[in-house]
């Protein structure tokens, strides 16, 4: 039976929750928006993410990603630019 793992027993969560507070520390700390860095990070993670597992991990590449991959970089772009 496959079993859930609670958030402190998932060594990745773990990993990935130590980054994601590291960038929010360091933004903060040098004064940024928070409406901007809070999208930045959490979008930012998703595409690093997603770039090391098709550059590392080899994970499959298509149509379908690619549109998801541009949809969030513009939304990036968008809430960056954006007065």
């Amino acid at each position: 039976m496959l079993r859930l793992l609670k958030r402190s027993e998932n060594p990745c969560s773990q990993d990935y929750e130590l980054v994601n507070h590291s960038f929010f520390i360091r933004m903060f700390a040098l004064g940024v928006n928070l409406s901007i860095g809070v999208p930045l990070v959490r979008v930012g993670m998703v595409v690093l993410g997603s770039l090391l597992g098709i550059l590392i991990l080899k994970e499959g590449f298509n149509a379908r990603y690619l549109l998801g991959f541009l949809l969030s970089a513009f939304g990036l772009y968008l809430v960056m630019t954006t007065k």
